[in-house]
């Protein structure tokens, strides 16, 4: 038998050896025990990763053990129960920089999260400060400007759960308010840590949420892949690369903000300076 092949570790591993080059790897060392136990003579004959389906119903090839199984090989071709279910994964920069973080600080949706939550302490302030203008001079100044600020100081170390005491209201009224924005305080902190640090994952390190954050990135993957078929139907555009190592080479100079490609497949080929990661596409 003639068995097709390609280079694609772990499974398949092309090795250099005195005698010519030879191949090792998961499917390779099944195939071995397979064709030992059955008594098969066969020869290995290479090919590309867009010529296997044409190379069989040629018949230039009996069998190739570096196929990956998918509806539309299925539909061409038999294949055998798979014995490794894999998926796609991401593979980004691992380095945050310097610069990357102030993007994100300087980002239109952590400057308009700082917005919003400077118009609600200005908000809640403006309501203590109402109540304790004419009461608590000595906290909170009759004059509006300062009035207001002081207000807003408080709201702030108030919500921040700092609580310095160098303004407190004392009026029922003021009190009252504080309370509540203490109670509400408590569930907002926790969604805005929430929001920054999304905000900071996603801006500043490039990190996925979802599968729209990939249309405003670089993206590379294999061309003719599974991959590339998934990126093409959500329409994010992509460069194509011929292999894995070339795309996260390019991750490593800076020309690529994700690869996307076999989950095992990437991490057999990983970088130190590369770090992966599994979204649903």
């Amino acid at each position: 038998m003639t068995v097709g092949v390609r280079h694609q570790p772990p499974f398949a591993i092309k090795t250099e050896t005195s005698d010519g080059n030879d191949w090792d790897g998961v499917s390779v060392q099944l195939w071995r025990e397979i064709a030992e136990d059955l008594g098969i003579q066969y020869e290995w004959q290479e090919v590309a990763a867009d010529e296997e389906i044409g190379r069989l119903r040629n018949g230039d090839v009996d069998i190739v053990i570096s196929a990956i199984a998918t509806p539309e090989g299925e539909r061409q071709l038999d294949f055998t129960q798979s014995y490794y279910v894999s998926s796609l994964g991401v593979a980004q920069p691992r380095q945050r920089k310097i610069l990357d973080t102030v993007g994100a600080v300087l980002s239109p949706r952590f400057l308009k999260t700082c917005l919003w939550l400077s118009l609600l302490l200005l908000v809640v302030g403006a309501v203590v400060w109402s109540f304790e203008r004419n009461k608590n001079d000595e906290m909170y100044a009759t004059n509006p400007a300062q009035g207001l600020w002081d207000s807003f100081w408080w709201a702030g170390v108030t919500l921040t759960t700092i609580g310095y005491g160098d303004k407190a209201p004392i009026t029922i009224g003021g009190r009252v308010v504080a309370m509540l924005w203490m109670l509400v305080a408590i569930g907002l902190t926790s969604t805005l840590t929430a929001t920054i640090t999304s905000i900071f994952s996603q801006d500043a390190t490039g990190d996925l949420s979802n599968v729209a954050d990939l249309k405003s990135m670089k993206v590379g993957t294999i061309g003719d892949s599974n991959a590339a078929q998934v990126l093409q139907q959500q329409q994010i555009d992509f460069q194509s690369f011929n292999s894995p190592q070339a795309g996260l080479q390019a991750i490593d100079d800076g020309d690529l903000d994700a690869f996307i490609y076999d989950a095992t497949l990437l991490r057999n080929a990983q970088s130190i300076t590369v770090k992966f990661s599994g979204i649903a596409l």
